[in-house]
């Protein structure tokens, strides 16, 4: 099981696999959904190919559910990529308007390894090249910027904002102007042989809580570049039978060591559990997504941070793309649920977040953290929505309820489950000089009439 020959007892099994497991979460969180959109179980007539950019047309409602904690604010344009094939060239149009938009590039690490958008490259057309780890070529000369990935397999995100429903056109015209090609195409050349590895290996969710979790990490590990600050921990690893590119055999192991590796795997998970639950500050019941995700060098050794990130919600941003704050919880501490309860979010005169680009409110029903079906097919509310009604000091309250209020209140209204939700407040493009002292007010629990309780 092991290189090094030692026989590690039971308690030390344990340790290590809840270490492996927090460490390896945001890695299988990664390929899990990339299985789901590219895998060989998935049906051919939804399935989509490598390196092929696709965009969706419409805003995203609860019959999405191929990624948690999904936005309800841009039309996404998205591409998962296998590397291995050959370097990609990412094109974007000259943007108009200064509309926001974004790329962005996730490694299975779960790390932010690159970012093409308004913040970091402006609204200018530009080539940009996504590379292999372990690339050698040569960077052709219109290429503005080269994003190396550390894994074979990466994820690139582009978000573009729609500024209402009639802006939808408008969206739809600048995403034909995205493209994504191999290398060799955008150069005019032939096709290249490159290496491919068409068995990309499934995921069986059967095995995700089990010894055989040490299996899919392989397969990953691998295919990707282990850091060297990382080395040692790997090497550790391998008591258990993590080791890069080797096959395992969980049904192989003794029933003792698969119960040791089990029940690390659970207290793993009781520990990312608990994290979610207080990822970076809290306020007024809300948790800020502060350091929850970020390029490696943000990331490097915060296992847990990252694990927490993963599960609370993949392909988080940057802070300084987009600082956001979940709420799991009511001002007074008590968790949200709508099957009686009634809720109001007031923000006063000059207390909306500070923003550059935009921001917005987007409500879930737990656990599933997924879109809420509601009769007004409304899913967020911000900075965007003409319809919402201000108060004459500036203030705005938004409701928060699953049965309809009052007619002239309708505006403001964002409908809850009839059960748990959580909030997500998202602020893209923080102000860096306000943002990091804002706090978002607490959400109050009201009776019927309003009054707070």
């Amino acid at each position: 099981m092991n290189p090094s020959n030692r026989h590690p007892d039971l308690s030390e099994i344990t340790r290590i696999a809840e270490e492996a497991y927090i460490f390896a979460y945001p890695i299988l969180e990664n390929y899990r959904t990339m299985d789901r959109v590219t895998g060989l179980n998935t049906p051919a007539e939804m399935r989509r190919a490598f390196n092929t950019l696709r965009h969706t047309d419409k805003l995203l409602g609860p019959d999405f559910k191929n990624i948690v904690a999904p936005n309800n604010d841009t039309l996404y344009s998205s591409s998962w990529l296998d590397l291995q094939q050959g370097p990609l060239v990412l094109s974007v149009p000259k943007i108009p308007d200064r509309r926001y938009y974004v790329f962005q590039l996730v490694n299975l690490y779960n790390h932010n390894f690159g970012y093409i958008g308004a913040r970091t490259t402006g609204y200018e057309p530009g080539n940009y090249l996504i590379t292999g780890y372990d690339w050698q070529g040569t960077v052709p000369e219109r290429i503005r910027q080269v994003f190396p990935s550390e894994s074979r397999f990466a994820f690139l995100l582009g978000r573009t904002l729609v500024d209402g429903p009639g802006d939808l056109e408008t969206v739809r015209a600048i995403q034909k102007g995205y493209r994504l090609q191999p290398l060799d195409q955008y150069l005019g050349h032939p096709p290249a042989p490159h290496p491919q590895d068409r068995q990309v290996r499934p995921w069986d969710p059967e095995k995700a809580q089990t010894a055989d979790f040490i299996d899919a990490l392989n397969y990953v590990l691998g295919n990707a570049r282990i850091h060297p600050d990382e080395t040692a921990m790997i090497n550790r690893f391998s008591l258990i039978g993590i080791e890069p590119g080797k096959p395992f055999d969980g049904s192989a192991l003794p029933s003792d060591v698969a119960t040791a590796i089990k029940t690390g795997i659970r207290q793993a998970l009781d520990r990312i559990k608990q994290k979610v639950q207080a990822i970076g500050r809290n306020i007024n019941g809300w948790n800020s997504m502060a350091g929850s995700h970020g390029p490696r060098e943000v990331m490097a050794g915060r296992y847990l941070a990252n694990a927490a990130g993963a599960m609370a919600g993949l392909y988080g941003n940057d802070e300084a793309e987009a600082s956001n704050f979940v709420a799991f919880l009511d001002g007074a501490g008590n968790p949200l649920d709508g099957t009686e309860n009634r809720y109001t979010l007031r923000f006063e005169a000059g207390q909306l977040p500070p923003v550059h680009a935009f921001w917005s409110i987007t409500m879930y029903r737990l656990p599933e953290i997924l879109l809420v079906h509601n009769p007004i097919e409304r899913y967020a509310v911000g900075d965007r929505d003409r319809e919402l009604h201000y108060g004459d000091d500036g203030s705005l309250e938004i409701l928060l309820q699953h049965e309809s209020p009052e007619t002239n209140r309708v505006s403001n209204w964002l409908p809850t489950p009839p059960g748990p939700f959580a909030l997500a407040l998202r602020c893209y493009l923080p102000d860096q000089d306000r943002f990091p002292t804002y706090e978002p007010p607490g959400i109050q629990r009201t009776c019927g009439g309003g009054e707070r309780v």
